[in-house]
């Protein structure tokens, strides 16, 4: 016991000797405290007779009256037969106030029987001290897990790290996250939809619906962030799914911002992942997730669209209804979705983006890569984004195209090179058409 509790790094306070009881730590006080009532193997005092066994000294009767008192106690491997002293210590402590559970396979002696109707005690069925632990381990980790009050972001983060490398803990993993996307989920299904609103009411919804995300969506960001090798991909997009699955729309409430704000946070998720795979060179990740998951349309014609398409800016909000907004203070913008994504998840990024400047280009750099998915799959022609007010005059070509450009050269790209082939294009005639596409936004 001591070796194995060595081994985890905890250093238990080891009592062997009666003389040792008026020195040792309180029981409270210390970690863990072995006593070993029948002395240790390296001593040549150790207890073993029938005669040895009958009494004890006063030490270890006053230290055996003090945990029979204060602690309860979980039993296993020990029948009572011999051990004479240490029963009538058992049963002359007056206490109940702690429980007693004894494992079935040696509690069957009559002694045994004895202490445990004196005590008041339960028999546990096992058929070994593994089988005993194992499952009292598990069973109290369930416990937790009921009982256990939401986790705070923070808290949550730090559980992701500590499961995210160890394949043990990989279903502990998928309930954790699966956990912050139920809590998005079921507040997504309860809200009652409204027919009329005013601005500030609808400045308020569009906050509340980015909060909502907020703890899925530092969760999803630290594990993609991580996860480099795509062990744990599924688990993101599965993630992503679920909240387009509840963000689908009705015959009756299309037209009504309140309703399609509900898509709100399956927009600032899909941003999320795609920002981060896009930092992590995981753009093979963003592609995958942004053409592979699918939400329904209208109810009517259960028409299903990709992520990418899904979650565009025309399917988010009116350009009018946002310009609204008491947050802008009568400012006016020229793609105002876009800027309500950007600056509401901007603080989500503060730690491994603090600069602004820096997290702009970054934005636009990941909104250019979502234009390119909209307008070669063809579910609409381009993508009203804030990056297109960067148009370069000069070289006539969008900076976020020449940043695009420029990073496949340096790093080799094979999957956008991908992505192209499989529409039957080069990269360079898709990118032709993706800016011709985009012209219709240009503004000047």
């Amino acid at each position: 016991m001591e070796q194995a509790l060595e081994a985890i790094g905890i250093s238990p306070q080891v009592i062997a000797r009666p003389e040792a009881v008026n020195g040792m730590a309180p029981l409270a006080h210390a970690p863990v405290t072995i006593i070993k009532l029948h002395g240790d193997y390296k001593d040549l005092g150790t207890r073993n007779t029938p005669a040895e066994l009958a009494t004890y000294p006063a030490e270890w009767v006053q230290l055996l009256e003090r945990v029979f008192d204060e602690y309860g106690l979980v039993v296993s491997g020990w029948s009572a037969d011999w051990d004479t002293a240490l029963v009538e210590a058992l049963e002359a402590s007056p206490s109940r106030r702690y429980p007693l559970y004894w494992d079935e396979r040696s509690g069957r002696g009559e002694t045994a029987k004895r202490v445990l109707a004196n005590r008041m005690g339960t028999t546990v069925p096992s058929e070994s001290a593994d089988d005993l632990f194992e499952s009292l381990v598990e069973n109290l980790e369930g416990l937790d897990k009921l009982s256990a009050p939401p986790l705070t972001t923070a808290l949550a983060v730090a559980r992701l790290k500590k499961y995210l490398p160890d394949p043990v803990r990989r279903i502990d993993l998928h309930d954790l996250v699966m956990s912050a996307v139920d809590e998005v989920a079921a507040a997504l299904s309860d809200l009652i939809e409204i027919e009329r609103i005013d601005w500030a009411e609808l400045d308020a919804l569009y906050a509340e619906r980015f909060t909502l995300v907020e703890k899925l969506s530092a969760l999803v960001a630290e594990g993609v962030w991580h996860d480099t090798d795509g062990t744990h991909d599924q688990l993101w997009l599965d993630a992503l799914s679920r909240i387009i699955d509840v963000a689908k729309p009705s015959e009756s409430a299309m037209a009504r911002p309140t309703f399609v704000a509900r898509r709100l946070p399956a927009l600032a998720l899909f941003a999320v992942v795609g920002i981060t795979a896009m930092r992590r060179g995981r753009e093979d990740m963003f592609i995958k997730f942004a053409t592979a998951v699918q939400g329904w349309g209208v109810v009517r014609n259960r028409q299903a669209f990709t992520a990418a398409h899904f979650v565009h800016y025309w399917r988010i909000a009116e350009e009018e209804w946002v310009n609204g907004l008491p947050r802008w203070e009568g400012r006016t913008f020229q793609f105002p979705v876009s800027q309500l994504l950007s600056s509401s998840i901007r603080p989500w990024f503060r730690d491994r983006v603090p600069d602004d400047t820096e997290f702009t280009r970054i934005f636009y750099d990941w909104e250019y890569r979502w234009a390119i998915l909209v307008v070669i799959t063809q579910g609409y022609r381009g993508l009203p984004g804030g990056f297109i007010a960067e148009w370069s005059w000069f070289a006539d070509a969008l900076n976020a195209e020449v940043r695009f450009r420029d990073w496949r050269e340096h790093t080799g790209d094979e999957a956008w090179k991908l992505f192209f082939d499989v529409h039957s294009l080069t990269v360079e005639d898709g990118l032709l058409r993706v800016r011709t596409e985009l012209e219709r936004f240009r503004v000047g």
